[in-house]
Order: structure tokens, then C-alpha cells, then sequence
């Protein structure tokens, strides 16, 4: 007998987040937010609503604080106003996850009716709940997240099927998984993968999952590698699997992508490029993995193949302006200035409230000479951005002040 069951929302430690962010400035409120338990026992009160209205307005074109504000509504079960918040938060930033994610679980009304029919000549009432636009909206939220950064959460809203026999232990791991207890996650998951193995579809593809997930946690990268590859080989073979509990919720494909970002992560920078460029090779659709790509060639400052990266990641999602700003600010720091100038003002022009496109394109414009150009670009930037970019703001007056 097995036990489907739905799980609560599950987010990355920054040690995870923050090697691949786009923005790595704003990970660690956003972890300390999204995860209760050991990950906040230590923080301070969280502000309350109108506190942090007030940090929204301040900061209006900080994804952070629109994600933060968020947050509170829908721990007050104020879910219009913690979408509005969400979507203010990704439209700063369409590269912000967790803005997908939370947008992708928050209650929606459903069409709830009821028909009457006729079973073996009684009548019967059968209560019919509508999957159609909110489902599919909330599936592909849950998509777009995954693409950004498949470690977010890969169970929900899926139904993960366990056998009854397992459900307590299952239910503990789970709780310290998500109390961020890592490391007894860790070990009950271990002990549960014990008990169960036989054969080798005897496992059930949440445990390995979460196993995966809380090894990555403890850094112990080459176990959760594996354990990812253990379910991709399963995505394969889905149909022929004769438990359903071993049946996997993503496919092959997607598990590529999670072995490429946990390879990413624990700086196995060969394998992850072969398992990106894998992935492609099949879907040419996966946008992030040229971002991903990208990343690392930067990270190796092969500047000619980082910006070949951002070009086709550009031409798989042209509708992101965070794209286009994304290769922009690679020909910036590659000191191609003169091609970065019209990608940074194209970003601008499609997404005015990236304030690090201003600072990358008055950066820009200073090298190639053109100081009224970069005075104007700089001053927008330490107009509008977000007071967390201090360093940046510092950095933008002190050109100004030396600029002629």
C-alpha cells in the first residue's frame, strides 16, 4: 500500500544559492525568509507588514524587499497582496526564483461544480474540480523556478508516492529537512534508502530526491550527483517500472540539468560544461543552461565563449530583458565597451528598473571616452538603486567625482 502525499515548500541554504545567482546580494535574505526553523532560529524578529511596506516603498526597485513584503502577506494568508508583491519582485528581476516559486504555491481559486450522472441506475453527484488556466499557470511557475534554480524545490506540487509502512520515518526526515536540520535529514534518509533497497527500483525516488537535496546541504556534492543520476537512469525507464513509488516526477532531461548545476556548484567545471552542453544537444529550449554556461566561462574569463553564451541565451528567451542586461554586463566586464553600450541600453529600455544596467553602461561609457554619457548613466543609477548596492553607489560617485 502507498501513501501519496504533498510537501511544503523547501529553499536552498545560500551556501547552495549563491555560488550560481544572478545577484548574489540578495541570497541571504531571501533563504532566511523562505526557511523557517535552525536557518532563522538566530535572526531577529521578522518586521511586520507595514514596516515593510514602508522598506518596499523606499526601496521600490529592490526584488528583495517585494519579496519580503510577500513573504509576511502570505504568512497572513493575504494572498492578492502577497501575489501583487511577488510579481513586483520579478518584474525587477525576471531571473528572481523564488518569486516564481512562491508565486507557483499560493492558493487559488479553482472551478469547483457538480454533475449529477447515473452509475448502474442510481443516481450519483460527482463533484468535478477544474484543472485547467490555474493549474497549467501554476505548473509553469513552478517550471520557470526549476529553470533558475532546480534546487528550490523539484517535489511540488507533484504527489511523491511512499509505502504506508514508511510514513513516520518519512514524515521525520522531512520535518528536519525542512527545519534545515540537514544532517539528520541526511542520516534518516540514508537509513530509510537501507531499509528499502532490494532491487533497484525498491527505493523511492523521494527519498533519493530529498537525499540528494540534503547531501548537497552538507556539501557532500559527489553523493547528491549520484543520487541525482539515479534518478535520471529512472526517468528513462518510467513506464517499466512496476512501483509506483520508484516512478520519478521529472524527466531525464531535467535531472541532467540538476546533475549540471550540482556539478556547477562544487566547482567541477568540466563535468558541468559536458553536462550542459549534453542537455542542449536534446533541448535546445533550456535557456538557463547557456546562463549556466556563461557563469562558468566568466569564472574562467574565456570571455569569447562567456559572451557566445549570453548571445544564444538571448536568442532561446528573447522576451527577458534580464538577458539581454546579463550579456551587456559580460561585454562590459569582457571590455568590449563599445558592444556593450547598445545591450545595456537596449536592457534599459525593456527593463528601466535593472539599476545595475545604468551603473554597468556609465562604467562603459567612461572607458570609451564619453564622460557626459556616463555622468547621465551614473546619476540614474545612484537615483534609483536599491540601498543595499552601497558598494556600488560609493563606487558610481567617486567615477563621478574623478571624471571630467
Amino acid at each position: 500500500m502507498t501513501l501519496a502525499i504533498h510537501l511544503s515548500i523547501v529553499v536552498t541554504t545560500p551556501a547552495l544559492y549563491s555560488v550560481i545567482s544572478r545577484n548574489c546580494l540578495w541570497v541571504a535574505l531571501v533563504l532566511n525568509l523562505a526557511l523557517p526553523g535552525a536557518a532563522t532560529a538566530q535572526a531577529s524578529a521578522p518586521d511586520d507588514v507595514p514596516t515593510l511596506v514602508a522598506k518596499a516603498r523606499a526601496d521600490s526597485n529592490d526584488p528583495i524587499a517585494h519579496f519580503a513584503l510577500a513573504v509576511a502577506y502570505l504568512e497572513k494568508k493575504q494572498y492578492a497582496e502577497g501575489e501583487a508583491a511577488l510579481h513586483e519582485a520579478i518584474a525587477i528581476d525576471p531571473q528572481f526564483a523564488p518569486g516564481y516559486f512562491y508565486l507557483s504555491a499560493i492558493p487559488r481559486k479553482r472551478s469547483v461544480h457538480r454533475i449529477l450522472a447515473n452509475w448502474r441506475g442510481m443516481p450519483v453527484a460527482i463533484t468535478v474540480i477544474g484543472d485547467d488556466s490555474v493549474a497549467r499557470e501554476s505548473r509553469r511557475l513552478a517550471h520557470v523556478a526549476f529553470l533558475l534554480n532546480p534546487m528550490l524545490d523539484l517535489g511540488r506540487p507533484t504527489r511523491w508516492e511512499i509505502p504506508l509502512a514508511w510514513a513516520g520515518g518519512t514524515a521525520q526526515a522531512m520535518d528536519d529537512f525542512r527545519e534545515g536540520r540537514f544532517q539528520q535529514a541526511y542520516d534518516r534518509l540514508t537509513d530509510l534508502m537501507a531499509r528499502s533497497s532490494g532491487k533497484s527500483d525498491s527505493v523511492a525516488a523521494m527519498f533519493i530526491w530529498y537525499h540528494a537535496l540534503s547531501a548537497a546541504h552538507l556539501s557532500l556534492f559527489d553523493i547528491a550527483i549520484k543520487d541525482v543520476d539515479r534518478l535520471r537512469l529512472r526517468a528513462e525507464h518510467n513506464a517499466s517500472l512496476q512501483m509506483a513509488f520508484a516512478r520519478t516526477p521529472r524527466s531525464a532531461d531535467d535531472y541532467t540539468f540538476v546533475v549540471a548545476f550540482v556539478q556547477q556548484i562544487a566547482g567541477h567545471r568540466e563535468d558541468a560544461i559536458q553536462a550542459y552542453q549534453e542537455l542542449l544537444e536534446r533541448n535546445i529550449g533550456v535557456y538557463t543552461a547557456h546562463i549556466r554556461l556563461a557563469e562558468i566561462h566568466e569564472q574562467q574569463q574565456d570571455w569569447p565563449l562567456a559572451v557566445e553564451e549570453r548571445q544564444r541565451a538571448v536568442a532561446t528567451n528573447p522576451e527577458d530583458p534580464s538577458l539581454v542586461f546579463d550579456l551587456g554586463a559580460t561585454l562590459q566586464r569582457a571590455g568590449r565597451n563599445a558592444e556593450a553600450v547598445p545591450e545595456l541600453s537596449r536592457s534599459i529600455e525593456l527593463n528601466p528598473r535593472e539599476t545595475l544596467a545604468y551603473y554597468a553602461l556609465g562604467v562603459a561609457d567612461l572607458a570609451l571616452g564619453r564622460s557626459a554619457e556616463a555622468r547621465v548613466a551614473l546619476q540614474q543609477f545612484i537615483a534609483l538603486a536599491p540601498s543595499r548596492y552601497q558598494s556600488q553607489i560609493f563606487d558610481a560617485k567617486w567615477r563621478l567625482a574623478q571624471s571630467p
